[in-house]
Formats: structure tokens, C-alpha cells, sequence
């Protein structure tokens, strides 16, 4: 966990820290298989008692520091980012996270700052293997006590397999899922029947340094371009395994001293606390990164180090071992003087909680961001009772990051808004046919609806740039059936130098749109003010997040960052709109509109 802390300050120090996770596999998989083959083999094993201790070890302080996260989250983060923060929330509570990252990228490309959950990955393929390896190893000790460990080794083996040819066919499912992590874990379950049986034999002290040797080149020299897990991974784990062999049997003179600095105290302490630390550590690096881009990196470390030692000791003194220790306990009674007991207060607590909070996850994600791709029928319709007039709202994700100023101005202004806006899609009219099925439904629904306004907005950069006459189609199809059609352009495309690594590395403003953005978006913006009629407006927000010398407004008064990244406003760059959209509005419905 150090390793992996170290590795999340600055990758820099120790580029392959990110291989402590896969120590920590190795370890859990020799871990909960000595339970069980011991259990078993005594006749004592039984699985609710064995998922009882995994949900008193594992379930208070996941379930306490996921709250604190998304309630930091809610202060910290910009609504779009709290939106993802919410859908991330309920992935962890789920188990799912690793499955939900799938759709996000690459670990490593990932925006850390604004994922705060991002470590829950290693902790749902842990949970994952916890509900299937149990039951598997159990049924193999039952109907073949003398070959479960040839059968572990085949399906170790059948995963490293996988690894290996996910690594480089489908590197993101290589590292996120069970299937590719599964032989870490079952690699430290490999190890027990030899220590049980070797425990009092003197084994060479080689071991131990051999050990060393290979997590210190795993930590030191692995790296984020290395393809990963695959082949690679075998340096942590084999370095992992010698180690537990060294502490697991009896060392030679010249290992004994190793051994005894592995279990000195400072080290059992930081041992004890390392599943706190390893919960802590990566929310509050990224509120500390996001929430302080303009501090000094001297100013963010001394933070993080603080915060973090100090929430880890309290989670662990006062949430960990407390909760564990109850939950442990077969019953509880009902009160000092009943006798009657309530059966498996693990179960019932994990339950209740993580049942009450998974839907806390979603709504926040629905409500902080709109957005109609993958909505029913490609659409969010939010009616009022007795709503003057329908607007719609259509475009990519450049028109969903308004979709919440217009849910509420649409509400404060007793209108039906229909959100037809799809992040990632492509809504215009095509330039050859066939024409595809989201512009058909589009333009179903505007022929339905017959709106008295359609706001349109797009990454009009992407849209127009190599068919410019795709505007002047769409506006052709749309214009018979709506009132008015509002286009907004698009705002400057932020350079590097203006996303929050760079400002945490020093740069400082002026902030310039690179030329070849520039370049490239002031055509298409002029082509969508060209498109202005009679029953077409256009709202240049350009002027809005630009400076007389051309430079780009990175913040409002009160420090707040206008952008959410490089294409996209945040939600108080999106407030810098709302009143022009608001005085819009409010002259579009003071006009007559057309009865369908």
C-alpha cells in the first residue's frame, strides 16, 4: 500500500508502484485459501460465517469513506463531474466499478482528479473473487481432496494465459477484470499446502532477498507504457510469493534479520492500517488536485499527506475495528434485556445500507447531468402541469452540458422541455444518405412535438468542417415544424496549457487557443452565425469566455474553473449563458406560436 501511495503522489518516485495492488492480490488469495483448507480440513468451515468476517473486515470503512467521498464530491467538483461521481458511488457499492471503468479508458489515461472512485476497481475484482473462488475450492475439497491443488493450477494457469493475450488484444478488460486478475489471487492460494507442510524446514535465506529483489524492480522499473498485467505482472507476484515463503518457513541466519525488519512494529502498524490508507489516499489526492490546481506542489503534498494520516487513523480506531468487532458477533441482542437474538447483523447491515445508498448513486448521476443517449426512445421529456409551450434541445454533448440550466429555466418558466441531446452522436442531417436512425427519430419528434423553439448546438468543428451544407440541410428539415430554431456557437477550445496537469505544473495566464484549433472552429462558428433568418437566432457565446486580446477566461471571479475540460463548459460556464438563454426564452414565448 505504500508503494501504491507513493506511486499516486507522483508516479515520477516510484513508477511502478501501481504493482502494490497486485501484492495485495497475491496476498488475499493465500490469505482467504488458508482459511479455508484449514476450516475445511478441521470441520469447521462455513460460508455464512466466512462471508460474515469478509463483510465486517471490508464493509464499514468501504461504506463510510464512499459516503464521505461523494458528499466531498457534491463541494469540490464541478455538477458535471459530481453527475459521474454519483454513477461511480453506485458502481462501487455494487462491486461493479471495475466493469464500469471498462467504458472510461485506459487506467492510466484517465483524468485522476475527477475520479475519486477509481480505486474501487481492485477492491470489486477482490469482491468478485471472494463470491466464486469460496464455493469453487470448497466443492474441489469436498469431491477431491487430493487433486484441488492440480485443479487450482490449471485454472491459474488458464487465467495467465488470459492475461497475457488481453494485455495486448484488449489491454483495459486485462486489467480491470477478474478472468485476467484471477491467477494473482490464485498464486498466493498455490502457496499454502507447501508452507503447511514446510513450515519447520529450513529453507535457504535466499528466498527472502530473492523476494525483495523483485518488488523493488517491480516498483522501480515497471512503468505505465509496459503492457500490464500479462508477462509483467509476474515480477510482483513471484516477488510476492518468495516473500511469504521466507515468512512462512524457518530462515537461515543470513534471512533472519530480513524477516525480523518485515515484522518490526512501525511496520505491522502501517500493516494494520493499510486497507484505511489504501481507501483514503486517492479521494483525497484527487479533491486536493482538483479543488488547488493554482497551489504549489509543495502546498498539495504537505495536504495530502496531513489529510490522509489523519483520516486513516481515525477510520481505522473508530470506524474499522469497532464496526468488525460487532459485526463479528453471531447475534445481537435486541436490547440490554432481551434474549432474543437478531441473527447475522452483517448481512442485515450490509444489506440495508448498501440497498438505501446504490439508488442515492443514480439519482445524482440523472439529475446533475442530462443527457438522451441511452434513454428510452433517445429522449428526456420533463413536462409541467399545464406548460405553456414545448421547447427541445438538441445537439451532442456540447448541448447536454446545458441541459440542466434549461431543466430549471424551463421549469421556473412553466415550460415542457423534451432533451433530445446525445453525447458522442451525431444529430445533423447527413451528407448522403442513408440518413441515420438518430436523425430520423430526431426529426419524428420535431414533426410530432412541432416545439415553439429548438435550441441546437454541437462540436461544430467535427460537424462542419468537411460538410459544411450539413447546417443549412438540417436547419431546411427542421424549420416547417418549429416556431423558432436557436443555434448557439461554440466556445474556444482550451489548449493544454489551460487543463488542470498543466496548472498544477505552473502554467499560469494569459491562456491562447491553439492556432490550429483556432483555426479550425472560427470558420464553422461563422458558418452557424451565417444560418441567422427570420426563424433562426443564433447565440455567439464565444465573446463570453474570451478576452479583448484574445485570451481565454479560464475562471470567474470567485476562482471557479469555466470549463469542465477541453471542449466542454462547467457548470458555472454554462451560468454565463443562462441569462442570454433565459432573455431568449422569455421573447420566443411572448411570440404567437402556430397550433399544430
Amino acid at each position: 500500500m505504500l508503494a501504491v501511495v507513493v506511486f499516486h503522489l507522483n508516479p515520477a518516485w516510484l513508477p511502478g508502484g501501481f504493482a502494490g495492488v497486485d501484492v495485495f492480490f497475491v496476498l488475499s488469495g493465500y490469505l482467504i485459501t488458508g482459511i479455508i483448507v484449514r476450516e475445511q480440513t478441521a470441520g469447521t468451515f462455513r460460508f455464512a460465517v466466512f462471508y460474515q468476517r469478509r463483510i465486517a473486515r471490508i464493509f464499514p470503512a468501504f461504506a463510510a469513506v464512499a459516503c464521505a467521498t461523494l458528499l466531498a464530491a457534491r463541494f469540490c467538483y464541478t455538477t458535471q463531474d459530481f453527475a459521474s461521481a454519483g454513477a461511480d458511488f453506485s458502481a462501487a457499492l455494487l462491486s461493479i466499478s471495475n466493469f464500469h471503468l471498462l467504458n472510461q479508458g485506459n487506467y492510466f489515461a484517465l483524468s485522476p482528479d475527477a475520479q475519486p472512485f477509481l480505486h474501487y476497481w481492485s477492491l470489486a475484482v477482490e469482491e468478485q473473487f471472494y463470491l466464486l473462488y469460496p464455493l469453487g475450492l470448497w466443492f474441489l475439497l469436498q469431491r477431491a481432496p487430493g487433486r484441488w491443488f492440480r485443479y487450482l493450477l490449471g485454472l491459474g494457469l488458464l487465467s495467465f494465459a488470459c492475461s497475457v493475450v488481453l494485455t495486448f488484444t484488449k489491454p483495459a478488460w486485462a486489467f480491470y477484470l477478474l478472468p485476467s486478475r484471477g491467477w494473482e489471487l490464485i498464486a498466493g492460494g498455490l502457496l499454502v499446502p507447501f508452507l503447511s507442510k514446510a513450515r519447520k524446514i529450513p529453507r535457504s535465506s535466499g528466498l527472502a532477498w530473492a523476494g525483495i529483489a523483485a518488488l523493488a524492480g517491480s516498483f522501480i522499473f515497471l512503468h505505465e507504457a509496459i503492457p500490464f498485467p500479462g508477462v509483467a505482472a509476474l515480477a510482483p507476484v513471484v516477488g510476492t510469493l518468495l516473500l511469504l515463503a521466507a515468512g512462512g518457513s524457518k530462515p537461515e541466519a543470513g534471512g533472519q534479520s530480513l524477516v525480523r525488519f518485515l515484522g518490526h512494529p512501525v511496520l505491522i502498524a502501517v500493516g494494520k492500517v493499510s486497507y484505511s490508507l489504501y481507501l483514503w489516499h486517492w479521494p483525497l489526492f484527487s479533491f486536493i488536485d482538483y479543488s488547488l490546481p493554482l497551489a504549489s506542489s509543495g502546498q498539495r503534498l504537505l495536504l495530502k499527506i496531513l489529510c490522509t494520516s489523519a483520516a486513516t487513523l481515525v477510520s481505522y480506531h473508530w470506524i474499522e475495528r469497532p464496526c468488525r468487532s460487532a459485526l463479528c458477533r453471531t447475534s445481537w441482542p435486541l436490547t440490554a434485556a432481551s434474549t432474543r437474538p437478531v441473527r447475522w447483523p452483517a448481512f442485515i447491515v450490509a444489506f440495508a445500507v448498501t440497498g438505501a445508498l446504490i439508488p442515492v448513486g443514480f439519482s445524482i448521476r440523472n439529475t446533475h447531468y442530462l443527457d438522451a443517449a441511452g434513454a428510452p426512445d433517445q429522449q428526456l421529456t420533463f413536462d409541467r402541469p399545464g406548460a405553456r409551450q414545448t421547447i427541445v434541445l438538441m445537439g451532442d454533448s456540447q448541448a447536454s452540458m446545458y441541459g440542466v440550466a434549461l431543466r430549471d429555466l424551463a421549469r421556473s418558466m412553466n415550460l415542457r422541455l423534451i432533451l433530445i441531446s446525445a453525447a458522442g452522436e451525431d444529430p445533423l442531417a447527413p451528407s448522403g444518405s442513408p440518413a441515420p436512425e438518430l436523425w430520423q427519430a430526431n426529426l419524428r419528434l420535431v414533426q410530432q412535438e412541432k416545439p415553439a423553439l429548438i435550441i441546437l448546438t454541437c462540436h461544430w468543428v467535427y460537424k462542419l468542417t468537411a460538410h459544411p451544407q450539413r447546417l443549412a440541410d438540417t436547419l431546411a428539415a427542421l424549420r416547417p415544424h418549429a416556431n423558432h430554431i436557436l443555434l448557439l456557437t461554440q466556445p474556444p477550445l482550451l489548449p493544454d496549457t489551460a487543463l488542470r496537469p498543466a496548472l498544477r505544473a505552473g502554467s499560469r495566464a494569459p491562456w491562447m487557443e491553439n492556432a490550429s484549433d483556432r483555426t479550425a472552429r472560427l470558420p464553422v462558428n461563422q458558418i452557424v452565425r451565417q444560418a441567422s433568418s427570420k426563424k433562426v437566432s443564433i447565440l455567439d457565446v464565444e465573446p463570453l469566455f474570451t478576452s479583448p486580446d484574445g485570451s481565454i477566461a479560464l475562471f470567474d471571479a470567485d476562482q471557479r474553473p469555466l470549463f469542465q475540460d477541453k471542449v466542454h463548459l462547467s457548470n458555472y460556464g454554462v451560468a454565463r449563458v443562462s441569462p442570454l438563454l433565459q432573455q431568449f426564452l422569455e421573447k420566443a414565448m411572448a411570440a404567437p406560436h402556430r397550433k399544430p
